[in-house]
């Protein structure tokens, strides 16, 4: 049996702010089938560091930079890659055909993170 995981992203702007109001939510049920690394704080500094490697299948990712001004790279093979400024997340779909490297522009920042695989 999965274990479902529902994820909900609501986004909410003023006409004063947008032009238009803005009013935007959207929600997925995932099926959560196998491996689960729950939420983990890891400390980074500018060497790469595999967070996770190709070993798991399709799965969910969850980012959040946890410093107040260092941005943080994460690296999805060669070409692909997102960069988080102070403060900022992520929650998204990674195939797990690539490593997931990550890195601190500076420093030594705290990355929290979580995989759930599908």
């Amino acid at each position: 049996m999965a274990n479902e995981l529902t994820a909900q992203l609501s986004l909410v702007g003023t006409a004063a702010n947008f032009g238009d109001a803005l009013a935007l939510t959207v929600s997925e049920t995932l099926d959560v089938t196998k491996d689960i690394k729950g939420v983990s704080k890891t400390q980074l500094s500018t060497g790469d560091l595999t967070l996770y490697a190709t070993s798991y299948g399709k799965s969910y990712l969850y980012f959040k930079n946890l410093d107040g001004s260092i941005n943080i790279t994460v690296s999805f093979g060669t070409t692909v890659s997102i960069e988080l400024g102070a403060g900022e997340f992520a929650f998204l779909p990674w195939s797990g055909a690539a490593a997931v490297v990550v890195a601190a522009a500076s420093g030594t920042p705290f990355l929290e993170h979580a995989l759930f695989e599908s």
